[in-house]
């Protein structure tokens, strides 16, 4: 069993400002925030089925991003 899948799913351990959500997370981060690991949150990102931002070499996925992704799949599972 992948060890990333076993852990429970939330967000990720930062504190951001008081007053300031998480905006962008890892890719690693984003998988587990879908249950997914992270080579398929990788493969979402080729297909485009979710953005990535590119500060430097490190790579991140906007949060509204993810939540995007979760709605348009629950409207493609209830057609």
């Amino acid at each position: 069993m992948n060890p990333d899948l076993a852990e429970p799913i939330s967000w990720p351990d930062i504190d951001p400002p008081p007053g300031h959500p998480v905006v962008l997370v890892t890719v690693k981060e984003a998988g587990r925030m879908l249950g997914v690991g992270r080579t398929t949150a990788y493969e979402l990102i080729a297909n485009g089925e979710l953005e990535v931002v590119h500060i430097g070499r490190c790579a991140r996925v906007p949060v509204s991003s993810i939540l995007d992704l979760v709605e348009a799949l629950r409207s493609r599972n209830a057609r």
